[in-house]
C-alpha cells in the first residue's frame, strides 16, 4: 500500500534541497500550488502521470518517492550541490551540455 503522507515528504525534502518552491515545481508540473502542497502534505492523491513529472522534475525516482526497496548499489547519493548541477543541466542543448562536461574535466585536470 502506498502511504502518500511519506511520499509528500519525501518530495518535500528533495524539493527543499533544491531549493525550489512549490510553486516553481507546481507549475513545472503543470498543477496548481494548492494542489502541489496536498500532495507534499501526503492530504491528495494524485495520477501516476503527476508522480512521474515530480519525479522528472525533482530529479527522483518513483522508487524512492514510494519507499520502494531496489537494488542500493543501483542508487546514487547525490548532494545538494550535485542536485542543483543535475537539474539545472536538464533544460539546456545537448551541445551546451557537452560544453559544460569539457569546461568541468578542463577544471577538474587543472586542480
Amino acid at each position: 500500500m502506498i502511504d502518500y503522507k511519506k511520499a509528500g515528504q519525501r518530495i518535500q525534502t528533495q524539493r527543499k534541497i533544491l531549493g525550489l518552491t512549490q510553486e516553481v515545481v507546481s507549475e513545472k508540473v503543470g498543477i496548481t500550488p494548492s494542489f502541489f502542497s496536498l500532495i507534499e502534505s501526503g492530504t491528495r492523491k494524485a495520477g501516476i502521470k503527476t508522480f512521474v513529472s515530480i519525479s522528472k522534475t525533482l530529479g527522483i525516482s518513483l522508487d524512492y518517492i514510494f519507499d520502494i526497496e531496489t537494488d542500493k548499489s543501483l542508487i546514487k547519493d547525490f548532494d545538494s550541490f550535485e542536485y542543483q548541477i543535475i537539474n539545472n543541466l536538464k533544460n539546456i542543448s545537448e551541445n551546451h551540455k557537452n560544453l559544460v562536461l569539457d569546461l568541468v574535466i578542463s577544471i577538474q585536470k587543472n586542480l
